[in-house]
Formats: C-alpha cells, structure tokens, sequence
C-alpha cells in the first residue's frame, strides 16, 4: 500500500508546488511596472509684457504639483509665442526658461518637449521658423515632425505643424511661412512607417498641432486640416495611438475638454458635406493654456480660450489602463477617461490577461503530469 500511495501523493505535492509557484508568479506579475506620469498642453501664447501665457502655466503646474509626484516628460504642442508681441522667439525662449525651472526642481523628470504650431511659420506672425532656425539657438530644441522618443512603457512622437507647400488650399497658407492646416502625404507614410516598428503593448501619443477634424469657426471659416481621411486612414491599423492635438482655442471648438474612442465619428473636409470619417483610435485635445489670446469671433467680451476649461492633459500610465484627465487653472478636474491599450485587455491591477492563459494552461499541464505519474505507479506497484 505505501509503495502505491506515494507516487500519487509525491505526484500531487508537485502539483501543489507548481500551482503555488504560478501564483506567485501572477502576484509579481501584477506589480511588474511602474505608474507613469506625462503632462501636455498647446497654445501657451506666451508673453512676457502682460504675464498672459505665463501666468496660467505657471499655476497649472503648481496645481499639477498636488496631484501627481512628478511628470517624466512635459510637451508643448505648438503656439508658444504670443500673437501680439514684437519679438516672438523671444517669448518662447522665456517660456522654455520657464518651462526648465520645473526640470530643475525636480518635478518635470527628463524634459520639456516643445512643437511646432503655426505661429512659429507663419511670417505675419513674427515666426517664419524655417528663416531663423540656424540663427536663433533655442530653436534648436524643437522636436520637429517625425522625431520620437520610445520607452519600455511608451512611446511620443511628433507630428508638430511641418513645413507645407505655397499656396495650399488650406488655413493659414496666407499668413506665409509654410504655414497651411494640413498633413503632409510625407510626414503621413512616415508616421505610418514608425508606428509599423512599435510594440501594440504601449500607447504612442501622437502630438500635433492640428487637429484632424473639421470645424467651422463662428466667423464662418472652415478650420479643414488637409490629407485628414489619409491620416485617419494610417492611424487606424494601430489601435494603440493616442493623438492629441491644439490650434482650434480662437474660436471655442466644442471638441475641446472631450474624448473619442475607437469606433467613434470625425467630421473630416469641407464641413458642409458633412462628410464624417470613422476613427479606431484615441483622440483628445492637448487643452488650451491660453486663456485671452484671441477673443472668440463675433464677440467683444468673451476670450475665444476661456471657452477652455482643460488647460492641459495628464496621462497616467498604468501598465496598459490609461488615463487621460483634463484638469483647470484651479487644479480640478474638467473631464477624464479611463481605458486599455494594445491587443489584449488587462485588469485594473495591470496584470497581463495573456500571462494568466498561459499560467492557467501551464497548471493544467502540470496536473495532468501528476495524475500520468500517479497512475504510472499505481500500474508497477500492482
């Protein structure tokens, strides 16, 4: 009788050691990464004379302060300068000044990322980038479009308002500079051609300064970006984009301070076709840091940016549960959401839905390897 039982037992014991092994695996498993921290705004419209631009930012981030311990990365997507200053790179240089002082406290860990937006293009606005970028020194820190930073836990890419050709039939092209609403097919295939090399495990946070959709402006001017049905096209093999965009504060875009999901509807061309385009990725706005830069049209007393109550964007990353949330000057929360990323689900503790079939068919395995011992000793025993 011993010589029968004890396969058996010794067959079970390895069962149990497995199974409990495997759970401990799963419980180091669910606490396997760290809480990730990434802050954006556009549309700071500093300048220095008026403290505009500036004094919003420097109280957001004062309140940003009591919610998290820190950002790794800070972003800036575009519009940096106000309309209204004599000396443009002046203002941004005195931003990104601003901006290093939280790097240097400790609270922005790696660094301040600053895009490009229209004003810094278009010459009536005292940009014309593309003239004085060899000859102004901080414009040397701009990530230009198709410039990426990748991390074990995600990714940003730039997709900031590149250079676009004379004369095209889009917003702004008059202002000169380069400086039309619109994708370039380039910086599209190039885009397409990155996301193809990342990991559908980890967002990628796409910034740009334009948005993708189309809105007409009370003033009756259709903000269309161009080439948006190729982008949106593009982006939806990858499920894992996050795009953020800015630009559209002037003029109360109602799109501001929301969220899309995939499977949900952009208009996209001229808005009287009411042509709609659907996406299968995330979209949301940067914010707004500007509260009065431009007054919102047919208005005297309403500033176009006040209609903004996001002046930025907090993503919390949390193995693969996102969380974006806009938050206001007053450090309270204007709106947030929460989801999953890539190709699999994953629960709330970040614990990779994937391991757990893997570990739940290993520990089938190993018990249908005990049971075959146990019955292997039962037979030489009789």
């Amino acid at each position: 009788m011993k010589i029968k039982s004890f396969p058996a037992a010794a067959a079970l014991a390895v069962a149990a050691f497995a199974v409990a092994a495997l759970l401990g695996l799963m419980t180091a498993a669910s606490a396997d990464h760290d809480i990730r921290y990434l802050a954006f705004t556009a549309d700071v419209h500093y300048n220095r004379n008026d403290g505009t631009g500036e004094n919003p930012f420097r109280a957001w981030m004062e309140k940003l302060r009591n919610v998290v311990p820190h950002v790794e990365y800070m972003a800036f997507l575009g519009d940096n300068s106000s309309a209204y200053s004599s000396d443009t790179w002046g203002e941004v240089g005195a931003l990104m000044e601003l901006a290093d002082s939280y790097k240097t406290s400790g609270f922005v860990l790696t660094d301040n990322l600053f895009l490009l937006g229209n004003h810094e293009r278009w010459t009536t606005a005292g940009g014309n980038f593309d003239a004085i970028r060899d000859s102004v020194e901080h414009t040397r820190r701009f990530m230009q479009a198709g410039k990426y930073l990748e991390t074990d836990g995600y990714a940003l890419y730039s997709f900031g308002a590149d250079k676009t050709p004379e004369g095209a039939p889009y917003y702004g092209a008059n202002y000169g500079g380069g400086g039309a609403q619109m994708f370039t097919e380039e910086n599209i295939e190039a885009l397409d051609k990155y996301l193809k090399t990342v990991s559908a495990d980890i967002p990628v946070f796409i910034m740009s300064h334009y948005p993708i959709h189309t809105f007409t402006s009370p003033e009756g001017v259709d903000r269309e970006s161009g080439n948006a049905e190729m982008l949106i096209d593009a982006l939806n093999k990858y499920p894992n984009v996050i795009f953020l965009w800015g630009h559209n504060h002037s003029s109360a875009d109602p799109l501001y301070d929301t969220f899309f999901h995939p499977g949900e509807m952009l208009h996209v061309g001229p808005l009287a076709e009411n042509q709609m385009k659907e996406i299968k990725f995330y979209y949301a706005s940067a914010g707004c840091m500007h509260d009065a830069e431009y007054r919102a049209a047919r208005s005297t007393s309403i500033p176009g940016g006040a209609n903004v109550k996001g002046k930025g964007l907090l993503a919390v990353i949390d193995g693969a549960t996102i969380t974006l949330t806009y938050y206001g000057i007053d450090g309270n929360v204007v709106n947030t959401d929460i989801f999953t990323i890539g190709g699999y689900s994953q629960t709330a503790s970040g614990f990779d839905m994937r391991m757990a079939v893997i570990i739940i068919v290993t520990i089938l395995l190993v018990i249908a390897a005990a049971l075959y011992v146990a019955r292997r000793g039962k037979f030489k025993a009789d």
